[in-house]
């Protein structure tokens, strides 16, 4: 009796844990790709990924759970209810992609990739970037020119905000919901 769960906290629930956990799945199968092709053994391949994926993964997950969990002050008791069930599925879903995912590319290796498998380039192969792609050039971009960046960046933000102060979320009385004439209205 602490919430009250109906069918579209259920369905949103539903949507959001296979989002997230998609997500998640997606950006540790990934990693661990890029694993395979610097470990012999898959299990030192699904560690370091493991330990590369935990951080950003645990991180977009309290980012979601934070946001649900503001859902806590809304006026709506569905609303209400789906805060809390929502961060408990994202939790669940960060649970899964960390625990139950790698043991289950564990088992299947290498050849889960078929019938691109990645194959070894040696066990200390470093990271390599083309340099000519786009994250590589701006990331030289905002390290040779931090400061504009960063000033651009907040003046935009600013300036695309300003919106939010014509926002009205009164919302519509029902009443007015019914149109023409009505009993029911009255």
């Amino acid at each position: 009796d602490i919430v009250t769960i109906n069918g579209q906290v259920q369905g949103i629930l539903f949507i959001l844990v296979i989002g997230a956990a998609t997500d998640y799945s997606l950006l540790f199968i990934s990693r661990y790709r890029e694993e395979l092709t610097r470990h012999k053994q898959t299990y030192q391949a699904i560690l370091t990924s493991w330990k590369r994926s935990i951080e950003p993964i645990a991180a977009a997950g309290a980012t979601v759970v934070a946001g649900l969990l503001c859902l806590l002050l809304s006026d709506l008791n569905s609303n209400k209810a789906l805060g809390p069930v929502g961060a408990v599925g994202i939790v669940m879903a960060v649970i899964s992609s960390m625990t139950l995912l790698p043991s289950l590319l564990l088992m299947g290796g290498r050849k889960l990739f078929w019938p691109r498998m990645p194959h070894l380039n040696g066990e200390d192969a470093a990271l390599t970037v083309p340099k000519n792609s786009v994250w590589p050039r701006v990331a030289r971009l905002v390290e040779s020119h931090t400061r504009t960046v960063w000033i651009v960046s907040g003046l935009t933000l600013l300036v695309l905000s300003a919106g939010i102060l014509q926002l009205r979320a009164d919302g519509v009385a029902q009443s007015d919901l019914i149109l023409g004439p009505s009993d029911a209205r009255e």
